[in-house]
């Protein structure tokens, strides 16, 4: 009887570990190749900072932000994975290609009026992504969401996505929330002929000329 109640036990702690090794913890478990970490593939999915799943994926969208905005120095506002989160309440993220990992990233804040900044975005650097990127964008500049941008950024948003800009000095100014800018209507050094809405304000002490475009 001793003989069977100890295999008995040994059995029944056998199954416990068996059961223990088995239970999924989200965190830990391995993502098989062709499924997402986002849980669905192809489509943009809207998070909110500090979500489970925004923690989760925020060492990644960082990696895409660093590369991203290498080539001009990084992102003013981000520095880390926690500023992330810390200085953008919406997100949209996506997921295009084979492998689980976050392939797009655009972050933004709810405004007074109802409509949302977007401050920044990023992608892995992949022909999908970026695609994917530009129709998203096309999207969200007609649906709600508006960003401050010059340079090259706004010869794609303006003559690629031909996304209308806001072209009122009042509409602008109230946009931005009292912070100070230089009017000039027309670009000051004759860039982009035929638009206007084009402003300076300092932005790290250092002066920026830029358009908002966008659903305002």
């Amino acid at each position: 009887m001793r003989t069977t109640l100890r295999g008995l036990r040994r059995w029944l702690n056998e199954v416990a570990a068996l059961t223990e090794r088995q239970r999924p913890v989200e965190d830990d478990v391995p993502v098989k190749h062709g499924t997402s970490k986002l849980g669905v593939k192809n489509k943009d999915v809207e998070l909110k900072a500090g979500s489970k799943l925004a923690k989760r994926i925020e060492p990644e969208v960082f990696d895409m932000i660093t590369k991203s905005y290498a080539s001009i120095g990084g992102h003013a506002m981000i520095n880390s994975p926690e500023d992330i989160g810390g200085e953008y309440k919406d997100w949209v993220v996506a997921d295009v290609d084979d492998d689980p990992d976050v392939d797009t990233f655009v972050g933004g804040n709810l405004q007074p009026n109802g409509s949302k900044k977007l401050s920044v975005s990023a992608t892995d650097g992949s022909v999908e992504a970026k695609a994917h990127m530009m129709n998203l964008k096309r999207k969200l500049f007609k649906n709600g969401w508006w960003a401050e941008t010059s340079d090259a950024p706004a010869h794609i948003a303006l003559n690629k996505l031909k996304i209308k800009p806001v072209e009122s000095e009042e509409q602008v100014r109230a946009l931005l929330g009292g912070k100070e800018i230089t009017w000039h209507g027309k670009h000051p050094e004759g860039k982009f002929p035929g638009t206007n809405g084009w402003y300076t304000r300092k932005i790290g002490g250092t002066p920026h000329t830029k358009i908002i475009i966008g659903d305002v």
